[in-house]
């Protein structure tokens, strides 16, 4: 087996890799949320107990029509108002 690999499967090493790995995770998922969320929760109009929040027909006229998918269409909302530019998109993706 090439060293590298045996390296790898240092069970000290793969432990320290996968707890990397983990967090790494955990941080991108958690940076995409809140990046879904912030035009979300500013065209938040209030709070029903039955239904949740309510959201303006504006966020999907204004946000979820920039593109398919909610993480790409808050990009460019934000680079609308150039809260960030076509880098540091590129960046994220």
């Amino acid at each position: 087996m090439n060293e590298k690999l045996l390296d790898l499967l240092n069970p000290e090493v793969f432990k320290t890799n996968l707890l990397f790995t983990s967090l790494f995770i955990a941080y991108f998922e958690n940076t995409t949320d809140y990046i879904i969320d912030q035009p979300r929760s500013f065209f938040i109009n209030g709070f029903d107990p039955e239904k949740g929040d309510l959201i303006s027909p504006d966020y999907k006229t204004n946000v979820l029509s920039l593109d398919k998918k909610p993480i790409n269409a808050s990009l460019k909302w934000f680079q609308s108002l150039d809260a960030i530019n076509s880098t540091d998109i590129e960046i994220l993706n």
